[in-house]
Order: C-alpha cells, then structure tokens, then sequence
C-alpha cells in the first residue's frame, strides 16, 4: 500500500501495472533508437536527481542520489531478512541479482528473525 501522496503521484503519470511494462512509458517521449532512449533516461535521472537534491535541502537533510536510496531499500528490506527472490521482485531485478550481494547480511539474520520480519510483508510457510 503506498503513501496517499505517492499514490496521487502515480495515478496521474504511471501507467496501470503490467509485468514486464514501463512504470513511466512517457520516459521516452518520441525517442525510437537506442541512442535517443538513452537520452531521455539520462535527462529524466538527472530530473529526479535535481528534485530530491531540492526536497532533502528543503527538508535541512543530507542530500542523497536516486541510487543511494535505491541501495538503502535494498540493504534495510536484507537486513531485515527479506527473502532476496522478494527483494529482486520490488526492484524489478529479471534475474536473482542481489542474492549474492546480500550474503554478508543474510547469513546474520536467523530464520525465526527472517520469518517474523516476511509474515510482516506477505504471507509465508514457515521456515523448516
């Protein structure tokens, strides 16, 4: 369930969800070759960049980069014992990506911590 802002933001500029489609198919406005894709990308990151730049300095926090962030969602969802198969599924990682990354903090979390934490998500069978 997303945050009423954030579901206002998503109403209005990304599409219905589709496994395999764009969030934000807009991203690429007329863009056809690769090249002129990969144009739009850089320009739209850089947007978005620029925005939380201005909100963290709004906020009188630390600013940080789209990545960054992207980096502490992943870290804190293996730190708590989130199943890697999930975190490479809210990511939208095709391929288990992150498993390997996230050994060091999943061999900390026990089964019984990693359970309680996923009953928390979704529901899961217990860990034998």
């Amino acid at each position: 369930m997303a945050v009423p802002q954030l579901r206002q933001l998503l109403d209005v500029y990304a599409s219905p969800y589709s496994p395999g489609e764009l969030v934000f198919p807009d991203i690429f406005l007329n863009a056809v070759t690769d090249e002129q894709k990969a144009i739009r990308v850089h320009d739209f990151n850089r947007r978005i960049s620029k925005n939380i730049k201005d909100v963290c300095e709004s906020l009188g926090i630390q600013s940080v980069t789209p990545q960054y962030a992207r980096n502490s969602f992943i870290s804190a969802l293996a730190h708590h014992g989130v199943m890697t198969a999930y975190i490479d599924y809210a990511v939208g990682h095709a391929t288990s990506e992150v498993s390997a990354l996230l050994a060091g903090y999943i061999s900390n979390v026990t089964p019984a911590m990693m359970q309680a934490f996923n009953e928390k998500i979704f529901i899961v069978p217990p860990i034998q």
